[in-house]
């Protein structure tokens, strides 16, 4: 997986309990995949194109897991501004 060491440093980050930081790593990783999805013109991306949403519902939910009700409810916000077309699929990968 390309995302690999990104949900490496979200681990490290969980494990020195930097919750905050944990937070806001992921939101970037989501952006990162969102924006791949929405403006990457790359020929492999036709080759699997249920691979973003996969991987930011991957992502999310492994962040989801080390992470409290008021982390959840401004992720939750944050997705719902950022994202809105995936908004509601995504709060359910939570």
């Amino acid at each position: 997986m390309t995302l690999e060491p990104f949900l490496q440093e979200l681990y490290r980050l969980f494990d020195l309990k930097m919750q905050q930081e944990a937070k806001l790593y992921c939101m970037g990783i989501l952006k990162g995949i969102y924006r791949y999805e929405e403006d990457s013109r790359s020929e492999f991306k036709d080759w699997a194109s249920d691979v973003p949403g996969e991987s930011f519902g991957y992502i999310l939910r492994e962040w989801g897991k080390n992470s409290n009700n008021k982390e959840k409810k401004e992720m939750t916000d944050f997705i719902k501004k950022e994202f809105p077309a995936w908004s509601e699929w995504a709060i359910n990968q939570m």
